[in-house]
């Protein structure tokens, strides 16, 4: 983090922001009820967006997701309606932007989960990496910091997005540059795989 206008904080939505309720294929958290918001994640949201003030409205909260957009924006009003609610209460600091998955990579993921497992969710980790890339690309100025966990990809795309600012020439003084926040079960793996 340098000289960056802002920090865009990217997050995962289920069992990131709230609970799954362990509710497949959404995620696998069964410790707190279905779509419960974790303890101090939009705290945690709030002091990362650290351009945000209440006078000037900001859209630095931006959630990547795996869901896809289908007919008529179907699993988007869904998503839109439960951040108005957040939003409208207080308890979220600003409206974020939703960026959604693709139909056929998470179809596929969960037509082979039951074979492949965790490795189904690759091209899901990938599409969100591409994502990232792309938004990215629209606002250079910015630093970025993603917020996942263990499933859906979400570990594989962090690690791609920390290997690929890595690997640009002076990153850890450009802006574009993310930082990944991950549950626990997903920290351990993180840097070694990064150092290979």
């Amino acid at each position: 983090l340098g000289h960056a206008a802002g920090v865009k904080v990217l997050s995962d939505i289920d069992d990131t922001l709230y609970s799954s309720g362990g509710k497949f294929p959404a995620g696998s958290d069964r410790r707190l009820p279905k779509r419960a918001v974790y303890p101090g994640f939009l705290g945690l949201a709030q002091l990362l967006d650290r351009g945000w003030t209440p006078a000037v409205p900001t859209c630095n909260l931006v959630f990547l997701t795996a869901r896809p957009h289908i007919y008529k924006d179907v699993t988007e009003e869904k998503s839109f309606h439960f951040f108005q609610g957040l939003v409208g209460s207080g308890r979220m600091h600003s409206f974020p932007t939703l960026l959604p998955g693709r139909l056929r990579a998470g179809l596929w993921a969960m037509l082979t989960f039951p074979l492949l497992r965790r490795r189904a969710w690759k091209g899901v980790g990938d599409l969100k990496f591409e994502t990232y890339l792309r938004f990215r690309d629209l606002y250079r100025e910015y630093d970025y910091a993603f917020i996942g966990d263990n499933g859906q990809g979400d570990l594989y795309a962090g690690e791609r997005m920390l290997a690929e600012s890595l690997s640009r020439p002076g990153a850890e003084r450009q802006s574009g540059a993310p930082w990944a926040g991950l549950c626990p079960q997903a920290v351990a793996p993180l840097q070694p795989r990064l150092q290979r």
